[in-house]
């Protein structure tokens, strides 16, 4: 070829070369690329996230977006597994796939996108990703740290759990290159990915190292790997209960990881239960109507239970009487003494033993807190008066005034004391002794002549009575009864003189004129309010010259004040009773219950204001009340009756209780005040008189002592306030029972006094250690708590209506303070777990302390947030592992010292020791004491309490 014709070639070369470029340069520019996004990975219906979690059998699905339809279908590999795409619409795609089990690798999966004319899209748009986890979890349980033995169902499982993988290696051939002095070979490279491969993984002895997969996530536990607990989130450590029964015991656990894995066998750890043979439960009751008491010829019946079948003897005794013991059914034993004269008033003391030198099991206490009093000895009558012991009345109409107790003996017993020559005796006389030795007053009737006598009634200390017609010199025979039903054998008498009294035409007791007051019915919401109706005084005079105003609210009068106070925006009523010349002797109020319906509906409450009292009714006492509601005012006016009742003051224990030896007196007029409205909280507001001399200090240390009709009597503290807006002052309290009441005044009522709350048991131990029962708790909480009554009762199936501990369990129950379980049962037996006492103080706590932080072994845990409401509050600690152990039986030692916190009480230091099995350096022993013990206190420079006198 010529150089001439090589040029042209290489011109025309160049000419196609320049033709090719240009036409390739048009068609790449015509049309832009395709853009993939967004892109989304997720789990089944799960929300993407980084990541969501995998097992076999779940679905993988990968969804994601084109810019513009490409040439061809795209195509996916999810774990280089082909996915199954389809087009959704709009150019959006679904790539599913569903794995197996029969993947190689774990972990976060590789997703491949083919799109055609486009580089491999592997990874998401929103960091979404997959988690593949095949494997199930492992793991190892002990119990009790791996004891052999134990002699408590309530064991600690420590738990330990892992979720691995361990992942798979790829390998693939590469060129053969030749060695010095060997054949060429291929060499051989890894991956765990496919994706970067490398030699270090197959040098010799190498391998692959476990990878975390999803983590264990839920655990669960089973006696008998049938009847499995539900499924709760993974702990090291786990409170478990055993079958009850000695012998070897197996728990059984499963664990389950993040994807749902879950281990197809479960692990085992097995531990000896030999439960030491205890006599539980322990319970005595009386033949006779009161319970708790018992009289001559009555029978204490012992009803005990043993925890396992025994050969041993079986041996008890009451009131030191050995006594037959009788089987009742399997394993529960009772055992009954009938009283004689001859046994002694008091508490009444028993034991049984099983086995003997030693035994192997013995007890002389309950385990539901019942107990019994004998009381042989009948009640006296200390002062019987009519008409506050005047000597003649024109009147058949009186009033009695009553005094009496009911006093029970120690005996006085003679031992002879250890002596070579038998010289030395004493005598065990009337040492101090705290328990009570009778029933209590109960009781009363009365007579005009010894032999025809009124009906039994419940004892009060005044009663209205009728004397016979004649004149002359008439005599009231009395008799009481205690609550065991011992009575006077001899009746105490009192007598006046009646001379002939003034009786009208119809043969009507007594001379009675009335007159007719209009009186007001104010706006209760401040002092002196407008008027908003009215209402009419009847009042009347005896030939006594005595007063009586009675007042009927009418139905008229009621639902005028409702509209009326509806249009004032108030919801209290204050019906005004004058008495300028303080020359009433007793007034009376009656609300009918269609006045009660309007003034509930109305939404209105009641205040009666008197110039001897006020009584203030809210709306919510009134609701759901059947009844017309009455009330009856009685000032204590004359000198002699003033003087009557601060003598009985002063010898009271309430009293001695709250002001120790310190010199009492009576602040304005004694006051009775009697109503059917009971049991339903209203407030009073007694009037004090002239306080011009007492101090401010002296006004502040007032109080009022509460003599009520059902014959218990309290001390309680008061608000000085307003009484009426000429600036008197009155004192303030509420109450939900009625009766006398007097204000007292003393120089010590600025210490503290505590009433005990919780009793030790007979043989003078506490019991620290032992649980507490939920019917324990409900009587607990009944003596220690006034919350109101929210709900309605429950007529629990395991509750009847003889035990012991229904009317706490019903009061619990209504304050909302425990609840029964599937809406019928209670299990008053059940012990109570610490988990269950927050929750308990939760629910009586008026405390609104944020949650905070809690404990490590409740997170997930169904008390998690009462816990640590209760911790935040200060009412519980843990302990010095930073646990809590929420389904650990409850203490009385804890049980006290939770509920002392509640309360603001203690703990007491000072006291001298009360409890035998309680020494002073129990960590609880100061809680115990200011539990248990009746107390007056100050406060102490630490916050607790310094004991000053127990009454």
């Amino acid at each position: 070829m010529t150089i001439i014709q090589m040029r042209k070639t290489v011109l025309l070369l160049l000419f196609a070369l320049l033709c090719a470029v240009t036409f390739w340069s048009s068609s790449t520019h015509a049309e832009p690329s395709i853009v993939v996004s967004p892109i989304t990975i997720t789990t089944g219906d799960q929300v993407p996230a980084n990541p969501t979690y995998a097992k076999a059998g779940d679905t993988a699905t990968l969804t994601f977006t084109l810019s513009k339809a490409p040439s061809a279908m795209p195509t996916v590999q999810l774990e280089y597994k082909e996915a199954v795409v389809t087009s959704v619409g709009n150019n959006v795609y679904k790539a599913q796939y569903s794995f197996t089990g029969s993947e190689h690798a774990e972990g976060i999966i590789a997703i491949d996108i083919y799109v055609p004319s486009l580089p491999t899209v592997r990874t998401t748009t929103d960091s979404s990703a997959v988690f593949y986890d095949k494997t199930n979890p492992t793991g190892t349980i002990t119990i009790n740290n791996g004891a052999p033995s134990t002699n408590t169902t309530a064991v600690t499982l420590d738990i330990a759990g892992s979720d691995l993988y361990t992942p798979t290696v790829y390998s693939r051939s590469q060129h053969s290159h030749p060695f010095a002095g060997t054949a060429a070979e291929p060499i051989l490279l890894a991956s765990i990915d496919q994706s970067i491969w490398s030699i270090k993984a197959l040098l010799a002895g190498a391998g692959p190292l476990p990878e975390a997969g999803s983590g264990v996530e839920k655990m669960r536990f089973s006696n008998d790997n049938v009847n499995w607990s539900d499924w709760e989130p993974f702990s090291t450590t786990k409170a478990w209960t055993l079958t009850d029964g000695d012998g070897t015991k197996t728990v059984y656990m499963k664990l389950k990881d993040k994807a749902g894995n879950e281990m197809t066998q479960p692990v085992n750890a097995s531990i000896l239960l030999q439960q030491p043979i205890s006599i539980t439960p322990v319970s005595i009751t009386s033949s006779n109507a009161a319970r708790g008491y018992a009289k001559v010829g009555d029978t204490a019946t012992l009803t005990f239970s043993l925890s396992k079948p025994t050969s041993s003897a079986l041996t008890a005794s009451i009131t030191g009487n050995d006594v037959a013991i009788t089987t009742v059914s399997n394993n529960v034993y009772s055992a009954s003494y009938t009283f004689t004269d001859s046994d002694y008033d008091g508490r009444v003391r028993f034991s049984i033993r099983v086995g003997s030198n030693p035994p192997e099991a013995s007890t002389s206490s309950t385990t539901d807190d019942s107990n019994m009093i004998f009381d042989k000895t009948a009640p006296t009558a200390t002062a019987l008066t009519i008409n506050s012991g005047a000597a003649t009345t024109n009147t058949t109409d009186v009033t009695l005034t009553i005094d009496g107790k009911d006093t029970g003996y120690l005996a006085s017993l003679s031992r002879q004391l250890a002596s070579a020559d038998n010289s030395l005796s004493a005598t065990w006389g009337l040492l101090a002794y705290s328990e009570p030795l009778s029933s209590g007053l109960s009781q009363m009737r009365f007579s005009n002549d010894g032999v025809s006598w009124s009906d039994w009634e419940p004892y009060a200390t005044t009663k209205a009575w009728t004397l016979s017609y004649d004149n002359g010199t008439k005599t009231v025979y009395m008799k009481l009864k205690d609550l065991v039903g011992n009575e006077m054998t001899t009746p105490y008498t009192a007598t006046i003189d009646l001379q002939k009294p003034y009786r009208s035409s119809n043969s009507s007791s007594s001379y009675s004129p009335s007159e007719t007051i209009t009186i007001n019915v104010e706006n209760g919401v401040t002092a002196s309010g407008s008027v908003v109706s009215t209402a009419t005084i009847n009042r009347t005079t005896d030939a006594n010259g005595r007063r009586t105003d009675a007042v009927t609210f009418t139905l008229d009068q009621a639902n005028k004040t409702v509209e009326e106070l509806k249009s004032a925006g108030s919801d209290s009523a204050r019906i005004v009773i004058p008495d300028p010349k303080d020359e009433v002797s007793e007034v009376n109020v009656t609300i009918p219950k269609t006045s009660t319906e309007s003034l509930v509906k109305g939404n209105v409450g009641v205040e009666i204001s008197t110039v001897n009292g006020r009584v203030d009714i809210p709306k919510s006492s009134l609701e759901g009340f059947t009844d017309d509601v009455y009330f009856r005012f009685v000032p204590i006016k004359t000198e002699n009756d003033r003087k009557t009742v601060e003598d009985r003051v002063k010898k009271e224990q309430e009293v001695r209780l709250a002001v120790g030896n310190d010199n009492i007196s009576i602040v304005g007029r004694p006051m009775t005040i009697e109503t059917n409205l009971q049991n339903r909280p209203v407030t009073l507001v007694i009037p004090l008189g002239d306080t011009s001399s007492l101090t401010e200090q002296q006004l502040h240390n007032l109080g009022v002592f509460i003599e009520h009709s059902d014959g218990t009597k309290e001390f309680v503290r008061g608000e000085i306030v307003n009484y009426d807006a000429s600036g008197k002052l009155g004192i303030q309290f509420t109450v939900t029972k009625f009766s006398t009441f007097t204000v007292v005044k003393t120089e010590g009522l600025n210490k503290i006094m505590h009433k005990a709350y919780i009793n030790g048991y007979p043989d003078g131990t506490f019991g620290p250690e032992k649980n507490i029962t939920r019917a324990e708790m409900a009587a607990l909480l009944a003596r220690v708590s006034d919350k109101t009554a929210t709900k309605s009762s429950i007529a629990y199936t395991d509750v009847t209506s003889s035990h012991w501990a229904k009317e706490a369990i019903d009061q619990a129950t209504k304050m909302g303070l425990m609840e029964g379980y599937n809406g019928s049962s209670f299990k008053p037996e059940q012990m109570i777990t610490r988990a269950e006492m927050a929750a308990i103080l939760s629910r009586i706590s008026s405390n609104s302390a944020g949650s905070g932080d809690s404990f490590k072994d409740v997170n997930g845990h169904w008390a998690q947030s009462v816990v640590a409401q209760a911790k935040a509050a200060g009412y519980i600690d843990g302990y010095t592992d930073g646990t809590f152990r929420p389904e650990q039986t409850l203490t009385r030692a804890e049980a006290v010292t939770m509920m002392n916190k509640l309360l603001g009480r203690g703990p007491l230091s000072g006291a001298a020791s009360k409890w035998s099995d309680v020494s002073s350096g129990s960590w609880a022993f100061e809680q115990i004491q200011e539990a248990s013990i009746d107390h007056t206190s100050e406060k102490n420079a630490t916050g607790g309490e310094q004991w000053v006198t127990t009454p």
